[in-house]
């Protein structure tokens, strides 16, 4: 699609002739612009190796030149959390793995194709509902922090292990025990843990 859309505007021209760089014939070549190379590649979601050659660019020079720099940017970071997912997918043994990585993404697009990769690499949900609605995937989610603060510290304030008990309870009275996600990265682990098994063992086999 970048490759398919590459070309140089009006707006972008007036730019660049504001720079004082380059001559008007230059400008002029610039807008005519369109890549006519060839682009060679592994197929998405095929295991790369260190030192293989994954994408192939045969192109004029200042063609490649010009789209190196998005392809790179493109493959790298997305290649980068494929690989990672992949790992963490792999150290599971089978258990699903689900992808959370919007909120710490270096932006929405980073966050929205940072996603997919970790789709495309095993794991089976992800928190980013955009991407959900947009590649048909799973979306998921745990219960937020938010509702262990708001509602459990109402109670009581000045006992976190309170706090979360009645965030819990109130959690699963609302959704039911078997329909979320229990959040348990709170500042009484063992304790959440504890309350969580004696009160919906029961529920478990």
């Amino acid at each position: 699609e970048y490759i398919n859309n590459l070309h140089f505007s009006d707006d972008d021209l007036d730019y660049l002739r504001s720079l004082n760089l380059f001559s008007e014939g230059f400008l002029n070549f610039l807008k005519d612009f369109k890549f006519t190379g060839d682009i060679y590649a592994v197929e998405e979601g095929t295991v790369m190796f260190p030192g293989e050659p994954i994408i192939t660019v045969k192109a004029p020079l200042y063609q490649a030149q010009l789209i190196e720099t998005a392809l790179l940017t493109i493959v790298n970071f997305q290649s980068l959390i494929a690989t990672k997912a992949s790992r963490v997918c792999y150290a599971a043994q089978g258990d699903p793995v689900l992808e959370f990585g919007l909120r710490r993404a270096q932006g929405p697009d980073a966050g929205t194709y940072g996603a997919r990769a970790a789709m495309i690499a095993g794991c089976i949900g992800t928190s980013n509902v955009y991407l959900a609605k947009k590649w048909n995937v799973t979306p998921v989610g745990t219960m937020a922090h938010e509702w262990i603060m708001c509602t459990g510290q109402g109670n009581h304030k000045y006992n976190p292990a309170y706090s979360n008990w009645y965030a819990l309870d109130a959690w699963v009275k609302e959704y039911g025990v078997l329909n979320g996600i229990a959040l348990t990265d709170t500042i009484t682990t063992d304790c959440f843990l504890k309350d969580f098994q004696l009160t919906y063992s029961t529920l478990f086999s």
